[in-house]
């Protein structure tokens, strides 16, 4: 069974059971599905029926509602895809918090950017930018950041760092991981932390770091933050949270239109232009985690649930036109 297709049967499962309340194990397209099918099915009701909690302020038709969602998945159907999707590949779900009958059904498939070129220089400007390397590490590089690929071997890694980034450092304990700096100098095993060189700050979020600076050393764990003051290192007490601008999962909460287009354009390493002027915060998204979906997936959930177009412009350009904030 077609990817749309499966969308549309357990679409209609759910819709039956709303309206008869008749046990869904009784109903005949159910019971026709497959054993996977029907694993996919439960965790499709599941968000199903957590989108129902969210308010919803405005007046909805869900029969309409219901109809004209599954011509977008017909129509879906009938277009030119980008990339043939795998067979056999595990699958995730979607689900927007102001259209329940929108809870859309992906592919899920390693989508990353490997770059094993040594000595390789990542720069970014206005937007942010993640960086997969051959070790396992990721790198999410702030705005008007650059990190410089100085060595990955299976005894050394070493990256230097101008600027600010978020990294999580698969571990290995024959390959220590050092970052090098100005003023400061880390090294690691396996671990998650932000390190904002220009500040000479870094906090940690999982795991143990080794913070060097002209001879002293101080360890810092999970929760703690230190940072050079008066050419001393200080320990402290970390917030705790994750950057904004790294976004390690790709989930969003009710995020504004746009800043859901920076993360994507910072994880997926495409350029994205909105077209026409609004007030995005009004333009909510809600999902669970992207961080293995493929970017025409995504593409696909974001035309169905604002009802835009969508052009590519060139290998890693697009933009998005007559968007529709519900």
């Amino acid at each position: 069974m077609s990817y749309p297709m499966k969308m549309e049967v357990f679409h209609k499962i759910l819709h039956e059971y709303e309206f008869t309340q008749k046990p869904i194990h009784e109903n005949e397209a159910y019971a026709n599905l497959s054993e996977e099918d029907k694993k996919l099915f439960a965790q499709f009701q599941t968000i199903w029926e957590k989108s129902s909690a969210y308010s919803v302020k405005q007046e909805f038709n869900a029969a309409e509602g219901f109809a004209s969602f599954l011509h977008k998945v017909d129509a879906e159907e009938n277009e030119p895809k980008i990339v043939q999707i795998p067979p056999k590949t595990p699958v995730f779900f979607l689900s927007r918090p102001l259209l329940r009958y929108a809870a859309v059904l992906l592919v899920l498939i390693v989508a990353t950017f490997v770059f094993i070129n040594r000595g390789e220089t990542y720069e970014t400007r206005e937007n942010a930018l993640l960086v997969s390397l051959e070790d396992g590490s990721r790198v999410w590089l702030n705005d008007h950041s650059s990190l410089t690929v100085k060595k990955m071997s299976s005894s050394k890694r070493k990256v230097s760092l101008k600027g600010e980034a978020y990294f999580e450092v698969s571990e290995n304990k024959k390959a220590p991981f050092t970052i090098s700096s100005d003023q400061l100098e880390v090294t690691v095993l396996g671990t998650s932390f932000v390190f904002n060189e220009k500040e000479a700050a870094l906090e940690v979020f999982t795991g143990k770091v080794n913070v060097a600076s002209k001879g002293e050393e101080k360890f810092v764990e999970k929760n703690q933050k230190i940072s050079l003051k008066n050419q001393k290192l200080e320990l402290g007490t970390g917030l705790g949270q994750i950057p904004g601008w790294a976004n390690p999962i790709l989930s969003f909460s009710n995020a504004p239109f746009d800043k859901v287009v920076k993360d994507l354009e910072a994880f997926f390493g495409v350029s994205i232009a909105l077209v026409g002027e609004k007030d995005w915060a009004k333009c909510p998204f809600t999902s669970g985690s992207m961080a293995t979906t493929k970017f025409e997936d995504v593409l696909i959930v974001l035309r169905l649930t604002y009802e835009m177009e969508v052009e590519k412009k060139g290998e890693k350009e697009y933009r998005f036109l007559k968007i529709r904030c519900k």
